[in-house]
């Protein structure tokens, strides 16, 4: 037996459940969202069985429906009395049919091999690497051998895939605070290596932020996922943009939440700002206690680092907030995971930023032809002309700026933060 399957995909929007034949018409919609069309045409004589007809389904990819059209030629070739049937028929050619033809075989023996290539063709389509992603955790394994671990949740009919911040926090650091997105979206989060339930790295090169990125396309690909609408909060927003740059081609969307700033210069501004804000908001014992808490060392050596964790993380959110009273509305846990994961999270932070160096991404981003939003609270201690560069870097680039908020735009102004980020995510 041969076939010839040729496909040419065109934007459709059907989904059909169930499976039916009717004559010489078999029509096949799985539940995964496909819809298959066979028209036989009995062509050549001599044969045994023979179909020149038309296929076309309904394909759900990355959550998108797609159609596709397939020419389909089936040849299933048989002996007969001890001869190969290609002996009897020399000048008959798989790939060029020509003449009508009629089937020696019963008709109703070539709809029963009809139906069965039908469902062979279905079981072939519907892999694991086409199913739209369903809520649910486990893990991804990178092609260096580290798993990540992933959460997914949402039901929508568009995949959005949300990268933390940190770097050294884990997912649940955003995951309670973007639950409206769930309402719309299948969101996909997962923790970065080195990070949460994925597995801890102690060789400070395996975090270098090349490995960040194809473990991004490892998430990308586990999931089957051709082109990705991506959000990526403070670092998270430096390393989508860094993917985008070396994989500008599976990026459908991409938004840049409070992103790290594009470069070395911009980082250290971000540092003497909140320097500055800290002085404000802390008294000189305060200021003191901050900086013994906040030591790497002290978190390495405490009997309890997530304890030690979050009594750091209270004193440090509020200096990332233009309106530090909100703070306590904050649902995301930047001291998430498993202890050992707290213990080093300093470590990792630490470790990922030494690797950069003098940094600058502004150029890299001109490959980056997918229209990209920059989200900027006009309060963050990352400046609002770090944020205007990102913006200006990407060709479809632009700028949102937000008043009356800082780092946590998405706590501290949901009201704008929401129905920007999905009215750009649906193409406004």
């Amino acid at each position: 037996m041969g076939f010839r399957v040729g496909a040419i995909l065109a934007g459709i929007g059907e989904r059909r459940l169930g499976v039916k034949v009717d004559g010489d018409v078999a029509e096949l919609a799985p539940p995964l969202g496909f819809g298959l069309n066979i028209r036989l045409d009995p062509a050549r004589p001599g044969i045994g069985l023979g179909m020149d007809g038309e296929l076309r389904f309904a394909l759900l990819l990355d959550r998108h429906p797609f159609g596709a059209d397939m020419d389909v030629e089936l040849d299933i070739r048989r002996r007969r009395r001890g001869r190969r049937l290609e002996e009897q028929h020399e000048g008959d050619h798989v790939d060029a049919p020509s003449g009508p033809w009629k089937s020696e075989r019963p008709a109703g023996r070539g709809s029963a091999l009809l139906k069965s290539f039908i469902i062979l063709l279905f079981l072939s389509l519907a892999s694991p690497a086409f199913a739209a992603p369903q809520p649910g955790e486990g893990y991804v394994r990178t092609p260096d051998g580290v798993r990540l671990f992933y959460h997914v949740e949402g039901h929508g009919a568009k995949t959005l895939v949300v990268v933390h911040g940190g770097p050294g926090n884990a997912y649940p650091s955003v995951e309670p605070d973007f639950a409206p997105f769930a309402r719309d979206f299948t969101v996909i989060y997962y923790d970065q290596r080195g990070n949460g339930r994925s597995d801890l790295v102690s060789d400070p090169a395996a975090l270098a932020l090349d490995r960040h990125v194809a473990d991004l396309d490892s998430v990308r690909a586990h999931f089957g996922l051709e082109r990705m609408n991506l959000l990526g909060n403070s670092w998270g927003g430096l390393l989508v943009a860094a993917y985008a740059a070396a994989h500008p081609d599976r990026i459908e969307r991409l938004v840049l939440d409070s992103p790290a700033p594009p470069t070395l210069a911009g980082l250290i501004e971000m540092s003497r700002r909140m320097e500055a804000r800290a002085a404000r908001v802390f008294s000189p014992e305060q200021r003191r206690h901050y900086d013994r808490i906040a030591d790497p060392a002290a978190r390495l050596k405490a009997a309890d680092p997530v304890a030690l964790c979050r009594e750091w993380a209270a004193m440090l959110i509020p200096i990332l907030m233009e309106r530090p009273e909100l703070a306590p509305k904050m649902r995301g846990d930047i001291c998430s995971g498993p202890p050992e994961a707290v213990r080093v999270q300093q470590i990792v932070n630490a470790a990922i930023w030494s690797q950069l160096g003098d940094y600058d991404f502004r150029a890299a981003m001109a490959s980056v032809k997918a229209p990209v939003l920059v989200v900027h609270g006009a309060g963050d201690n990352i400046s609002t002309a770090a944020a205007r560069q990102w913006a200006d870097s990407f060709p479809n680039g632009k700028l949102l700026e937000i008043e009356g908020a800082g780092h946590i735009t998405q706590v501290e102004r949901p009201d704008i933060f929401f129905p920007a980020i999905e009215a750009f995510l649906a193409g406004a």
